[in-house]
């Protein structure tokens, strides 16, 4: 209510309009009960849905929208799965190369065979990592980090240029062997982060992915520099350190394709 003049003035509670004494506001057309003479906190019904109302539609939001990413995820997931297995196989094949810094193998006739192996394998991972990088920006409108990963595949194929420039060819592998550690953390975390709140066993899963991941990239990178070792002994411990390493990437290739198929599964 208003005083003007010596007078009471009530004042409308849903538009601020002056009321005068009628209890119909001129303006909005409320109509104030009749036990009602001042109520500054009154809010009529007419005004909008209740606080219940505001909830359950962001609910509704919510729930459809967890809808559509799940729906994204389970019919794009299984692109990477079929991705996994050549790009591993490319991996090996294109580390092969340094094999032939042995001196069993330098000086015979498998050596320009490993070479040759070795530049094949060169190209299925350029092909591969390109494709993977690819579908991981596809992938970022559900989580970010999938952009991380992605970007870093896609710069990770020019690194592979270290294969045509043998005198700098160590410099170029660790580079992109950290290229690749970090893409491959990044995709791990946005696995790992999507499936939490679904399967966190699973999620853990992932987390323990990437702990061997790192070990056995670490195991190669030791090889890899023991290669250029004058020692014999040296050579012949890169070279066993190497194949287990190797292998290692295989194990880890299969498991990270287990659970792939896994999380494509938990959206369900």
């Amino acid at each position: 209510m208003a005083e003007r003049n010596g007078g009471i003035v009530m004042k409308c509670t849903s538009c601020g309009c002056d009321m005068g004494n009628s209890k119909v506001c001129v303006s909005c057309g409320y109509e104030y009960p009749e036990n009602i003479t001042e109520s500054a906190n009154h809010i009529p019904e007419s005004m909008g849905t209740s606080p219940e109302d505001g909830k359950q539609i962001v609910e509704d939001t919510s729930t459809v929208r967890r809808a559509e990413k799940y729906s994204f995820l389970r019919k794009r997931l299984p692109l990477l799965f079929w991705l996994i297995m050549p790009q591993t196989i490319g991996f090996v094949l294109s580390n092969l190369r340094w094999l032939n810094m042995l001196p069993q193998i330098t000086d015979s006739v498998m050596a320009k065979y490993v070479a040759s192996i070795a530049f094949w394998g060169n190209i299925i991972m350029i092909a591969t990592s390109l494709a993977y990088g690819l579908i991981l920006l596809i992938f970022s409108k559900v989580e970010a980090n999938y952009r991380k990963s992605g970007m870093l595949n896609l710069i990770r194929v020019l690194s592979f240029t270290g294969f045509f420039a043998p005198s700098l060819a160590l410099i170029i592998w660790i580079v992109e062997l950290i290229i690749a550690v970090f893409a491959m953390y990044y995709e791990y975390q946005a696995h790992s982060d999507l499936v939490f709140g679904v399967d966190k066993a699973l999620s853990e899963s992932w987390d323990r992915l990437w702990k061997w991941t790192i070990r056995i990239c670490a195991a190669l990178a030791c090889a890899i520099c023991l290669t250029f070792a004058p020692s014999v002994i040296s050579l012949l411990i890169a070279g066993l350190v190497l194949v287990v390493g190797l292998i290692g990437v295989i194990i880890t290739g299969i498991v990270r394709i287990v659970l792939l198929y896994r999380t494509s599964r938990s959206f369900r």
